[in-house]
């Protein structure tokens, strides 16, 4: 059993209180003469053995009472001891997307900082614990057990690719290559863009899921999601209109300037706003003067 607040025992020196009272009794006795004092010694002595044995249960009750409530304002915690003993079997989720290339405060890139928390994992880990790398390419190599130090040039060896795996589909992979009845330890390090709280409902009760949230730095972002011609035939000499869709990525609005080139010939210029978190469409009209017949473009924003 452990305690939040271990400071409060040191109130149990207040548990003097009761027992100086008891011992010392601060309450005066007011004299009564009588002529004849017999039969009153006959009660002192009949009730003195009860009165004494009343007094040390009030205080002993006086005593657990203040016990029990420093003990509840300690705040105790019982620990579960059936995972008393470390997990033989570690298992490490390391996102290698696209995204995992951002920086952080530190001009650091999101997967290193994912690889060095990986590193000090597996440096605390002893020669008998095995140690499964989980990355989004799912490889042959991503479903066994390693010892820790060949496990380390793995993780040394991960490079940002391009696959993408949800939550749920790496939880469900890594759980083909466990004993569900043992104890398990599993870490995944990512950005984690989009994840649901219940993707982690139906694990194993054996397996303790450590999550390292990865933050990038705050970086505008706007990007170009599709463009054509608002007509399929093009015809020289005529006004074209090529209509483009815009999507701001970042929480805050952007002003940005869009370019339209052809055939290394600027042809239009514009600035545009695009609130926080929204796309919109926008048409840039151009004169069709071209007499030949391969023609290359390029839209360029800021």
């Amino acid at each position: 059993m452990e305690f939040q607040k271990p400071f409060i025992f040191y109130f149990f020196l207040s548990l003097l209180v009761p027992i100086i009272i008891h011992l010392f009794r601060f309450r005066r006795h007011q004299k009564i003469k009588f002529s004849n004092t017999t039969l009153l010694k006959q009660l002192n002595s009949q009730y003195k053995s009860q009165k004494n044995i009343q007094r040390i249960v009030v205080l002993l009750n006086r005593l657990i009472i203040l016990s029990l409530l420093i003990i509840a304002f300690a705040l105790p915690l019982i620990k579960n001891k059936t995972n008393s003993n470390p997990p033989e079997k570690i298992g490490i989720y390391i996102d290698n997307s696209f995204s995992m290339n951002l920086t952080d405060e530190n001009q650091k890139r999101l997967i290193d900082s994912a690889k060095e928390n990986a590193h000090k994992i597996i440096s605390n880990l002893s020669v008998n614990q095995k140690v499964m790398i989980i990355t989004n390419e799912f490889s042959k190599k991503n479903q066994r057990w390693y010892s820790p130090n060949i496990a380390i040039n793995m993780i040394d060896s991960i490079t940002v690719s391009g696959f993408t795996k949800s939550i749920p589909t790496i939880l469900n992979r890594y759980h083909q290559n466990i004993n569900d009845q043992e104890s398990n330890k599993l870490y995944l390090f990512s950005d984690f863009q989009k994840i649901d709280s219940k993707s982690i409902e139906n694990i194993s009760s054996n397996t303790e899921i450590n999550i390292g949230i990865l933050e990038g730095s705050t970086t505008p972002n706007i990007s170009i999601d599709s463009c054509y011609f608002t007509t399929p035939l093009r015809k020289n000499g005529a006004m074209e209109t090529l209509r483009i869709t815009l999507t701001n990525h970042s929480n805050q609005d952007i002003l940005t300037n869009i370019k339209l080139n052809v055939n290394n010939q600027q042809k239009s210029n514009y600035q545009l706003e695009v609130s926080k978190y929204s796309t919109i469409e926008e048409d840039l009209s151009f004169t069709n003067y071209i007499d030949k017949m391969n023609v290359s473009g390029s839209i360029n924003i800021q």
